[in-house]
């Protein structure tokens, strides 16, 4: 048995942010004090931004690279070969396909100011995706009118962290007498007026919790709101889901690479593990639904190279086999490995618990499940 995984994006980004994640894997395992880990998180974003990867997806006429969606995916491909715990999708990726989309005053200093790393984008959206009110029936963030601008309240929780941010991109209800719509802030961090905790979830990324408490925002700070920001913020969250699986599928492949390597070199009563037929049909059961979702994932971001916008249909269906297939993987995966696929020292551990917590990003198996259904019933209705 011998398996290498082949590339889904042919391209110089995966090959550079392949080799960096595997550099910064080993300094993982070798910081042993929690306070060195996080030292080290900084230190790699730092780096990340120095080699131009939050300036990958803005246009060349902002000071950005003018790369495709599919150059920013075979970047998060090579990160995800190793798990790089680094939020580079919900930091560099996401900030510049919504600013982008958007016009407002600033535009072009803004986002060549993210480009060169000096303005860091913590995007604070959760509010506005209803998955993530299913999840904590307590967020609650809405901008409401005040003496000479806005003033932001309420609370955020599972926001996947921005080393050193600079500045806040909240996307909230505006909430006025007249009207309650979507509105767009970038607000400077540091304010003594947000408080913030912070944890680490089972994959090793950083999230926060963020509690506004009368935030004033001035109308300069105001980027765009009403129906262009909904379209915005649509777009976003489709782009959004299609990263995340594009990282689930590069963990599940390079998961599967270390496991059949592992099994045609451990021994066991004599002979290799790979020479055991249950362990044999475990991992072909694994390779064939990784295969699908492999060729999935590739067909959707490819659809991007015609600037034919994302599909909510087929974006949930992507979605909603990465449900399905994470788990049969991930179990596979312990199976194979016995007790040691239970250790945290184990690459294929880390790999297995971020494509289990991938399942829970922009909404899991059952909420798209239930989008899929609204689907067909409207189609039904307009028939």
């Amino acid at each position: 048995m011998t398996f290498i995984v082949k590339p889904i994006f042919e391209s110089e980004f995966r090959d550079a942010a392949l080799v960096f994640a595997k550099d910064a894997d080993s300094d993982a395992v070798a910081a042993a004090e929690p306070s060195e880990r996080v030292d080290l998180r900084r230190a790699k974003w730092d780096e990340a931004l120095e080699l131009g990867w939050a300036a990958c997806l803005i246009p060349e006429a902002f000071g950005g690279l003018g790369g495709a969606i599919t150059d920013f995916c075979s970047l998060l491909e090579g990160a995800s070969h190793y798990a790089l715990p680094l939020p580079v999708s919900s930091g560099m990726g996401l900030p510049a396909v919504l600013l982008s989309t958007l016009q407002f005053a600033g535009k072009e200093s803004l986002l060549a100011g993210m480009a060169d790393g000096a303005v860091r984008i913590q995007p604070v959206w959760r509010s506005l995706d209803p998955y993530c009110k299913q999840l904590d029936e307590q967020t609650s963030l809405f901008a409401q009118p005040s003496a000479g601008g806005w003033q932001v309240n309420g609370r955020v929780a599972g926001v996947e962290e921005v080393p050193a941010a600079t500045h806040y991109l909240i996307a909230c209800d505006g909430v006025s007498p007249e009207v309650t719509s979507p509105l767009l802030l970038l607000v400077p961090t540091g304010s003594g007026q947000v408080e913030f905790a912070r944890e680490m979830r089972i994959d090793g990324r950083h999230t926060v919790s963020l509690k506004f408490t009368g935030l004033s925002v001035s109308g300069a700070q105001i980027l765009a709101q009403g129906q262009a920001l909904g379209e915005a913020l649509d777009l976003t969250n489709a782009m959004g889901t299609l990263f995340v699986c594009v990282e689930a599928v590069a963990s599940m492949g390079s998961v599967l690479e270390q496991t059949i390597r592992y099994l045609s070199e451990r021994k066991q009563f004599g002979v290799t593990l790979s020479s055991f037929q249950v362990l044999r049909h475990y991992v072909a059961d694994a390779y064939v639904r990784y295969e699908c979702f492999r060729a999935f994932v590739a067909a959707q971001a490819e659809s991007t190279r015609s600037g034919t916008a994302l599909v909510d249909r087929d974006i949930s269906l992507l979605k909603l086999y990465l449900s399905q297939v994470g788990p049969i993987v991930a179990h596979m995966v312990i199976q194979t490995h016995g007790g040691m696929g239970m250790t945290e020292e184990l690459w294929a551990t880390r790999l297995n618990k971020r494509i289990l917590m991938a399942n829970f990003e922009f909404g899991d198996g059952q909420y798209h499940r239930e989008l899929l259904s609204n689907f067909s019933r409207n189609a039904e209705q307009h028939a």
